[in-house]
């Protein structure tokens, strides 16, 4: 569901979900280790920075650089882990700038549940568009679409290595 709360601003929730089949330390291990979140979780373009420090008020942070429409852009991620349960549960506030413009800030939580094939992967990102485009709905699919994203490269990557 997504509000609107002023003019140049929108609020929603996402919440997307995949089954992976590998055990909860795996999953675990592909966001708590950096040589292998880095195989699935990067930003568009060259990678300039990307520094993990998983702990409770560890933070991440991913710098790269776009070209896009002629134009290059700059793109600045930062993430504060909340709360980390092992092989559980994941919580994050994230801050996403593009060209040293605040974009969006989300509250991301991560649910790891085990099940007899493997693990169900659920992310909920709670997000705020500071500087939406038009009406919003480009804002609302680029999150949506972003979340899907993610969650199908990180079970690639985990299928692609799961110990046979």
């Amino acid at each position: 569901m997504t509000h609107p709360i002023a003019p140049r601003t929108v609020i929603g929730t996402v919440e997307e979900s995949v089954l992976v089949g590998v055990e909860a330390g795996d999953v675990w291990a592909a966001f708590a280790e950096l040589e292998r979140r880095a195989q699935w979780f990067r930003m568009p373009g060259t990678q300039e920075t990307h520094v993990l420090d998983f702990r409770i008020g560890g933070e991440e942070r991913l710098e790269a650089v776009f070209s896009a429409a002629e134009r290059v852009e700059r793109i600045d991620y930062r993430s504060r882990f909340l709360d980390l349960v092992p092989q559980e549960r994941i919580v994050a506030a994230t801050e996403l700038r593009l060209d040293d413009v605040l974009r969006v800030v989300t509250l991301d939580a991560v649910e790891l549940d085990s099940a007899d094939d493997g693990t169900r992967i659920r992310l909920t990102q709670q997000y705020q568009s500071l500087h939406p485009v038009g009406d919003g709905r480009d804002d609302r699919g680029e999150r949506r679409g972003g979340a899907r994203f993610l969650l199908r490269r990180l079970a690639l990557y985990l299928e692609n290595t799961r110990q046979v």
